[in-house]
């Protein structure tokens, strides 16, 4: 596989079909207001997996496939996994996965430029969390996240966007959906996942498709829109100081990337 190449995903299916979440990919960390809070790469103990296989397991006719595929251009299948033991089957398509997917770094970053891993998954602005979740384990806390995303396809659907414009900032969104007989909104979990990767660091945005007006109107509050990724980059130094260490992940939520000492007994890496 060349450097450019990642993998993308390991997802059970029955007679063909998916089923479940993306098990290898998160675990469950908390439930928020009816949502739950992603935490990715969590294997052991991870009740979106386990469900997903028992599932599977449930079927009459079992067709079971765990398979991978490469997020380059073009996207191209690099691995199928299957059999009657859907346990082995999933710790054997794990294993691959590792391989390819997870990533060392020697020490946490005070900067961290990444994405969202380019079409389809950044069409939106409502699919970016997934690209800041993914780069929280390398960032240091109190960090800056310069995180670049086309939006070609604008903020995302009805339901995201209300929830961006009837709410000022994020805090003022967790205070509303974590409210005693708060409702559960749909789309409210990638606001929540937001929030996790604001409370980590600052979130610069630079997006060349989004045009800026939106992103002032919309995103202010949210994420810090920037004009360019120099400019981007310039004020993370300023704030950080000129020997800022800076890690780039352009391959955004399609890598996991780990600090090397500190490596989770639980985790894929």
């Amino acid at each position: 596989m060349g450097e450019q190449d990642t993998i993308r995903r390991a997802r059970p299916r029955v007679n063909g079909r998916p089923r479940g979440a993306h098990g290898w990919r998160c675990g469950l960390e908390r439930r928020v207001a009816g949502g739950y809070a992603v935490r990715f790469a969590i294997v052991q103990g991870c009740r979106i997996g386990r469900s997903s296989i028992l599932a599977a397991s449930s079927s009459p006719t079992i067709r079971s496939v765990f398979g991978s595929h490469v997020m380059g251009r073009p996207v191209r299948v690099t691995g199928v996994f299957a059999g009657a033991d859907l346990e082995t089957v999933h710790a054997v398509g794990v294993a691959f996965l590792r391989k390819h997917v997870a990533r060392p770094v020697p020490e946490p970053c005070d900067i961290l430029v990444t994405t969202n891993g380019g079409w389809p998954l950044d069409h939106t602005f409502y699919q970016c969390q997934k690209g800041l979740l993914t780069g929280l384990p390398i960032l240091k806390p109190g960090g800056t996240f310069l995180f670049a995303a086309a939006c070609e396809e604008g903020v995302g659907d009805e339901e995201f966007t209300d929830l961006l414009a009837c709410h000022e900032t994020l805090e003022a969104f967790m205070a509303a959906v974590t409210a005693e007989g708060a409702p559960v909104a749909k789309d409210q979990w990638a606001l929540e996942n937001l929030a996790k990767a604001t409370r980590h660091g600052e979130i610069l945005f630079w997006s060349d498709r989004l045009p800026h007006a939106v992103q002032e109107s919309l995103l202010t509050g949210f994420v810090t829109p920037v004009a360019s990724l120099q400019a981007g980059l310039e004020r993370a130094f300023d704030k950080h100081g000129p020997e800022a260490r800076v890690i780039v992940m352009p391959n955004g939520p399609h890598v996991l990337p780990f600090v090397a000492a500190g490596k989770p007994t639980d985790s894929i890496v």
